[in-house]
């Protein structure tokens, strides 16, 4: 039986590309002039004094001899193919990988949501609409109703008046004497 772990070449699980890769960065004397913070402890006595020289030494950002985690190509690569062997796996899920597919998840769950909100957000103001819609009816109709009653009473108040005024004519002044 021919698997893939009979035909994968054996890698040397003594390195360690990584670690080597920063050890050879310390001893290139280089001066880094990146972002902040990544200065390999200089400036910030504190911080070296409570993590130590050791650790800060090799605090540094991405650079060519340590490779790009995003797209690796030399040390990283090469310590993720010694991981796959070191554990029998066919194909090692990279930082990387796993970071786009919970990427990709994400935006579909916010296309999900967004989504929803619109269909909220329609459904409320097809409500809000309706209701408006229900008040002015409402309105007009109470206007309507005191325009009628206004007329009525106009249409009193004028019959008040002609009785008023036809009382006050000469010709019923002469009958009332």
């Amino acid at each position: 039986m021919h698997s893939w772990r009979a035909s994968m070449s054996k890698l040397d699980q003594t390195r360690a590309p990584i670690l080597e890769a920063l050890e050879e960065m310390k001893t290139a004397r280089l001066v880094p002039f990146d972002v902040p913070g990544h200065k390999r402890g200089k400036g910030n006595p504190d911080l070296t004094a409570f993590l130590g020289e050791r650790c800060l030494s090799v605090d540094v950002n991405s650079m060519k001899l340590l490779d790009n985690l995003c797209h690796p190509v030399s040390v990283i690569k090469e310590a993720e193919e010694l991981a796959a062997e070191a554990f029998a796996a066919e194909v090692l899920y990279q930082v990387e990988k796993a970071a786009v597919a919970l990427k990709a998840e994400a935006e579909a769950k916010i296309a999900e949501l967004r989504l929803a909100v619109e269909a909220q957000i329609k459904a409320l103001t097809d409500a809000a609409e309706a209701e408006i819609a229900a008040l002015i009816a409402a309105t007009e109709a109470e206007i309507a109703i005191l325009i009628r009653e206004a007329g009525k009473k106009i249409a009193e108040l004028e019959k008040q008046l002609e009785i008023a005024a036809g009382a006050s004519s000469p010709s019923q002044q002469k009958v009332r004497r």
